[in-house]
C-alpha cells in the first residue's frame, strides 16, 4: 500500500508532486519519461508556486501530452524518494475529455493500455497500484452516475 504522508509543505526537503490517471473507455494514459529512469508512468510532475496539485496534474497533462481530462476525484498520496530527491506525490482519477495524445515536454513517449497491455509497460513502483485504484474511483464515479466504464477490444 502506498504511504500516505504530510502535506508536502511541512515536511523539510519533500516537493510536492501530482499525477492524473486519464481513462479512456477502459484504458488509462501512460507517458515514457524523457529522464531517468526512462520508465513508463503516469503524467505528472511538480507542483509550482501558488498552484494546487489538482492544477498541477491538469497542467502537466496538457504539457506532457496534450490531453484534457476531468478530475472525478483524489486517489494515492504517495512518499517517493529517489535517493537526491523525495517527493510527496497526489495522484487524481479522471476522465478523458479530448486532445491527441502526443509526446511533449517531458515525455518520450505515449500510449493507452487496458488493463492487459499494462503488463508489457516497464513501470514505475507503484504506478500498477495506484492505477488500478484510480480505476476503481473512476468506477464509482461512473456508477454513482448510472454509467459504465466501456473495455477494450
Amino acid at each position: 500500500m502506498a504511504t500516505i504522508v504530510p502535506f508536502p509543505s511541512s515536511v523539510p526537503g519533500m516537493i510536492g508532486a501530482a499525477s492524473v490517471s486519464v481513462f479512456r473507455g477502459g484504458e488509462v494514459l501512460l507517458v515514457k519519461r524523457a529522464k531517468p529512469p526512462f520508465l513508463w508512468s503516469l503524467p505528472g510532475g511538480r507542483i509550482e508556486v501558488g498552484e494546487s496539485a489538482r492544477e498541477a496534474a491538469l497542467r502537466e497533462l496538457a504539457e506532457e501530452t496534450g490531453v484534457a481530462a476531468e478530475i472525478v476525484a483524489q486517489g494515492h498520496v504517495l512518499e517517493i524518494d529517489t535517493g537526491a530527491e523525495r517527493y510527496c506525490v497526489t495522484n487524481f482519477a479522471a476522465l478523458y475529455l479530448g486532445g491527441e495524445a502526443v509526446a511533449m515536454t517531458d515525455a518520450a513517449d505515449v500510449a493507452w493500455a487496458d488493463r492487459e497491455a499494462l503488463t508489457r509497460f516497464s513501470l514505475t513502483g507503484k504506478a500498477p497500484e495506484v492505477i488500478a485504484h484510480a480505476r476503481d474511483l473512476v468506477e464509482r464515479h461512473l456508477v454513482a452516475r448510472d454509467i459504465t466504464l466501456p473495455t477494450s477490444s
